[in-house]
This record gives structure tokens, sequence and C-alpha cells, in this order.
């Protein structure tokens, strides 16, 4: 297997304000998982959730013992850390919620202001393996007698920093709602108020008491564990470690990002409600839908909505998300805002696999258009085949990359009819209303195109890849492959030969050991192989509103953190003794 580098990310309550706040932590975590990283999420309890448990035990008890106070404050990790888990499974994310017990968190010194000082380091490596992303209830651990012990105030800063030391991760980055470390509070009076782009352990400890935890600062101090202190969706931060520190003047655009959204179905509408829950990052400017008198739900304001698409283009905007579908409108809005220099995301495979000024890397277009979910919704395919090939030989991807047969396949080995079985894959939303696509094996095709492309520069007519789907199946043979041991998948390969790239979209009878043939419903995987023979495994949910949404939405974080992390200007060293 292939390695992948540790990230350690903290969010604090000041982030985590209540269950509406999750989905910015999810894709906090997805944008660590497109660098082909692992991640394990530290999460603290829900804001003031901490404070009211405290007060509730002091009204309702006169003396509660110490360790009975911990176990209860622990539940308000325990909360925040499991609902975070269920939102990354909703959003096609597999992850695993643990607390300090089971990874063996052992703490040191007074139960309600320990120090962390042991870790199964085995058992937590075991399951990154098996898991791409763990999360972790922060600050709690266990005193060596088995009874819960707490941190401190702000101890989840220190069970991060903890994990990242005993894990060796790459990163750690202590997520707040301010971008950075400032030499006075940027949100009072203070207009002398500087980000450090570096700051000394000294510096941190002045003047991040109440930012950071300063029991974490110190420990990795002793331990010369540098961090990152920094806001969510942005491209800045503040690195603290060892060295001078040095702050910066300027400032980039912290304009939002002026968005046109056409497409107001599925996926549309869950874009929509995250963007406007980010006014700060985003300002949707215009909807392009195809009936403007079709009922709409009631937070979305009937005067964005416009059915031309002449004058939707015709907005001031900065990125079009192209989330109609087809490929006649959606081909017309994504040229026209090209040929504007606009930036585009869109999620259509159709139109951007068979459309080769799209994906040729030679024309400056696929600077400014992204397609990350065009294949694999939450699972990182494009990204991660993408830098592998930079730096491995590649030589064999398959993929299920369709959850339409997927859920077809497996009700056929149950002895369904086939035309029954596609409507039920219609009726839990595995299938579009029009599926030809799907069960032809032709939407396949377009993601093996759109592969090809981004990896390699291949540019593959989708077109002429040899292409057989799922129509000409019947349920006999489907059930004759299962009482085989084997189960049939629509699987998706491209192969490097003597003269590039080879692409073939057909059913292949797998043992079920095979990670191919584990996959059900909406669910892709993707096994990517090596000359030298190593292999990785990429698995989640390929399809439906939330796997697609959070694609669609990284693209466009990746814009704005593009813009933010512009903030040029002199980098000024001396920062702490008020040098400039």
């Amino acid at each position: 297997m292939l390695e992948h580098p540790l990230s350690v990310l903290k969010f604090g309550s000041s982030v985590l304000k209540s269950e509406d706040d999750l989905p910015v932590a999810a894709l906090e975590i997805y944008r660590e998982l497109r660098k082909g990283h692992r991640v394990v999420a530290v999460v603290s309890a829900f804001a003031d959730t901490t404070d009211r448990l405290l007060q509730r035990a002091r009204q309702n008890f006169d003396a509660p013992q110490e360790a009975s106070l911990a176990r209860l404050l622990a539940t308000g990790e325990t909360v925040s850390a499991t609902s975070l888990g269920m939102l990354l499974d909703d959003a096609g994310v597999p992850n695993v919620v643990l607390d300090a017990f089971d990874i063996g968190l052992g703490t040191r010194g007074p139960v309600l202001d320990a120090e962390p000082d042991s870790l199964d380091v085995a058992a937590l490596q075991q399951i990154l393996r098996g898991v791409s992303v763990v999360v972790i209830s922060g600050f709690a651990g266990r005193c060596g007698e088995g009874r819960p012990t707490l941190l401190g105030r702000g101890g989840s800063d220190l069970t991060a920093l903890f994990i990242a030391h005993q894990l060796n991760a790459r990163t750690c980055r202590l997520i707040k709602d301010v971008d950075g470390l400032y030499t006075d509070d940027p949100r009072g009076n203070a207009s002398d108020a500087h980000r450090y782009r570096f700051a000394s352990w000294s510096d941190a400890l002045r003047v991040g008491g109440t930012l950071i935890q300063p029991k974490a600062i110190r420990y990795a101090q002793r331990h010369g564990i540098p961090f990152i202190v920094c806001a969510a969706g942005v491209g800045v931060g503040t690195k603290i470690g060892n060295g001078e520190s040095k702050y910066e003047t300027g400032q980039a655009s912290r304009d939002p990002l002026r968005v046109g959204l056409a497409g107001l179905g599925t996926v549309g509408l869950g874009v929509y409600r995250w963007l406007v829950r980010r006014p700060e990052q985003f300002d949707v400017v215009t909807i392009l839908v195809r009936d403007t008198n079709k009922e709409r739900p009631g937070d979305v304001p009937t005067d964005l909505l416009t059915h031309d698409p002449r004058s939707f283009v015709d907005k001031p905007l900065d990125v079009v998300v192209e989330l109609i579908g087809g490929t006649d409108t959606a081909d017309f809005l994504v040229r026209h805002a090209l040929a504007e220099g606009l930036r585009v995301v869109t999620a259509n495979k159709a139109l951007v696999g068979s459309t080769p000024a799209y994906l040729e890397r030679t024309n400056g277009v696929t600077e400014r258009l992204s397609f990350s979910a065009a294949v694999g919704g939450a699972v990182p395919v494009l990204e991660r085949v993408s830098r592998l090939a930079q730096h491995l030989d590649i030589q064999q991807i398959d993929g299920v990359l369709n959850g339409t047969c997927n859920y077809v396949l497996d009700r056929l080995a149950e002895g369904c009819e086939f035309s029954h079985a596609v409507r039920e894959a219609q009726d839990r939303g595995f299938a579009e209303e029009d599926p030809t696509l799907d069960l032809t094996g032709k939407d396949s095709a377009y993601k093996l195109a759109v592969t090809a492309a981004v990896a390699f520069g291949a540019i593959l007519d989708p077109e002429s890849i040899p292409c057989e789907g799922i129509d000409g199946l019947s349920t006999q043979e489907v059930q004759h492959a299962a009482q085989s041991g084997l189960a049939l998948r629509l699987v998706a390969r491209l192969t490097r030969t003597a003269h590039g790239w080879a692409a073939r979209v057909a059913p292949t009878p797998l043992p079920k050991e095979d990670p191919l043939a584990q996959v059900r419903g909406e669910e892709n995987v993707v096994v990517i192989r090596t000359r030298d023979g190593k292999t990785e495994v990429l698995h989640g949910k390929g399809a439906g509103r939330w796997p697609t949404t959070i694609s669609v939405v990284a693209d466009l974080l990746d814009l704005y953190r593009r813009r933010t992390a512009g903030a040029g200007g002199r980098v000024l060293t001396g920062a702490g003794s008020g040098e400039q």
C-alpha cells in the first residue's frame, strides 16, 4: 500500500458553535483528503456546552466528585465528535469516531487539569490504515486507574498537539475563529494589530493566551512541534515554532466571491444553502433555473432566479457554478464564462469528458475550470490520481464509478427483475429520471476520459472507449455469478500501454473479497496500481446531494483560499519587538 501523510486538525468551540457549523469542519477534513492525507480531527464541545454542564452540576449538587465532574463534562465533546462523524457519513467520507478510552490516552496530574502522557499509537495507526478519517473527542483522558480526567480549559489544543507528536504527523492545524495570531485583538479597536506569519514560542505565549491554551504552547515548545493557527476556509494563518517572529503587511482581497449558480436541483440547492451560510466568503448573485414559476424552497429568494442564460452570464460574477446538467445550455454557460476570464466549477462529466478543449492543458482553460465532482463525488479521485502521477509510475486504474449500476446488480443477484430494480434505484435517489447514461456505461466512460486527461494529459474520446453496460444483463446471469461466489460490477479500467492509455468499461465478475466487489449503492471505489506493485484504494460515496455538494464547495473554497492567500506585502522581522 502507498503511504499517506497524516494531518491533525483541531476544531474548537469558537468554530463549532452548533451542529449547523459541522459542514465547516467536514470541508476542512475533505481539503486534507484531497491532498492524499489521512486525518485525525480533534473536536471540542459545541459553544457554551461545557459551561452549561458545569453550571448545572454546581447548581444541582453540593460537592460533585472531580472524577464524576470530568465524566460529565467530557460528554460535550462526545456529542460534537459523534455528530461530526455522522455528517461525514452523510457526505460520503468513511470515518471512525473514537474517545480517550478507545485510543488509550493516558494522563497524569490533577483530575481537572491533567497532562497527557501516553497513547496507544499502534492501535491508532492500525485504525488509520483502514480508514482515512478518525474523529476524536478532545479535552479528556484517563488516569492510571482508568478514571476520566480533563486536560484543562482549552485542552483540545493540547490533545491535538500530543497526538500529532505521538503519531509524527506532517501537519497540525488548530482551527479557530480568526485567521491567525495577532499582536492585538483584530476584532477590537486596535488599528495597529498585525497578523503574524510566523510566531516564536515566546511571542505565542505572550499574545496567544486567550486564543491557544498556554499549556499546549509550552508542550509544543518542549517537544519542538511546530503548528499552525488559522481559520476555516481561508488561505492564510500563523505558523508557531522555533525562530524569529515575522508578520506581514498588505492584505489580499477579502471580498466575497460573486457566484452565479446554474441549477437548483438536488445538488444545486445543497450548494446554495452552504454558500449563503458563509456570506463573508461567497455572495450568490444570481441563480439560473429552467422554470422560474416552479415552487421553490422558502429560503431561496425569488429575485435571484432567472431562466435566461444570457441574463445570467451578464451579471457581475467572479465564478460560475454549473449544475444545470445536460450539455447545450451548460456548454454555452461554461464557454461564455471562460471567455470572460471567469472561474468555473462544474460537476458535469458528460460536458467535460466530451469536450477536449476543457481538458487540454496547453490552452489555459484547465487553470480556470474546476470539476472535481465530475468523478467520484466525495471520493477525491482526480486529486489523488493527479498527485500520484507526478511521482509514481501508475500502470492501471480500476474503478467502480456508478452507484446506479451497483444497486441494480445487487438487486438482480437477489432475484429482482431488471426494470423493477431500476425503478427502485430511482426511488432511492441512486438513479436519474433517465438512467440511460448509467446503465449503458457511458457515464463511466466519461469519467475515465476526465481522469486520463487530468492525471496523464491523455485526451480520450469517450465515444470511442469500448463500453458495455449492464442493460444487457439478465437476472439469471447475475444470480449465476453470485452462486459461483462472484460479484458482478461495472468496472471502468485505464491501462498504460506502449502507445499511451487504453480504456474500457464492462461488467466484470469479481471475487467477493476484491475491493471493487464490496461497494454498495451510491458508493464508488478506485484501485490504483503502480509499476512497483504498490496499490491504493479510494473509497466513499460517489453520488447524491451531500457527496457531490462537498466536492463542489471544496473547489469553491480552493478559489477563495487562492484569493486570501495572495496577501502579499513585505514580510517584517522582529515583530515581537515592534520592529517595522
